[in-house]
């Protein structure tokens, strides 16, 4: 994806892609929901998108 997102935010996406929730993908990494908020928002700006859904479409385009 050349590294437009951190290997952390393509690993958070990953998850996300798959269904997860917040809560869910915080469990898997063992981190706070509030990290992963954080992360998602990050991935938001960088994909110039609004929310889980245009960025999860918005990712798998760049994959």
């Amino acid at each position: 994806m050349n590294k437009l997102l951190t290997d952390r935010e393509q690993h958070v996406m990953d998850l996300i892609i798959e269904g997860k929730s917040n809560i869910e993908v915080a469990d898997k990494l063992q981190v706070s929901v509030n990290t992963i908020k954080t992360h998602l928002r990050h991935v938001f700006r960088k994909l110039k998108v609004e929310n889980r859904t245009q960025a999860s479409v918005r990712y798998l385009r760049l994959r």
